[in-house]
């Protein structure tokens, strides 16, 4: 989760709502953006968070916000 917290605002707003709507199109449309924005934030945070391909992206999400709940478990 602390990854997450170096991200800008609007990388965090496109992260979790690529989670939910991974579609470039519908995506674009939720955030009100061009499809090729989408892309590019896409490829900005793959790049920032040292992931390859979009589900790998999914998945670190996920491992990250599982890892955490652990954290707070155990405190």
């Amino acid at each position: 989760a602390r990854v997450f917290k170096e991200l800008t605002p609007r990388e965090q707003e496109v992260l979790w709502t690529f989670v939910v709507q991974p579609d470039d199109y519908e995506l674009a449309f939720l955030l009100n953006i061009e499809p090729q924005n989408v892309r590019n934030h896409i490829a900005d945070l793959k790049s920032k968070l040292r992931l390859r391909s979009r589900p790998a992206l999914v998945s670190g999400i996920l491992l990250s916000l599982w890892r955490a709940s652990k954290n707070l478990e155990n405190s």
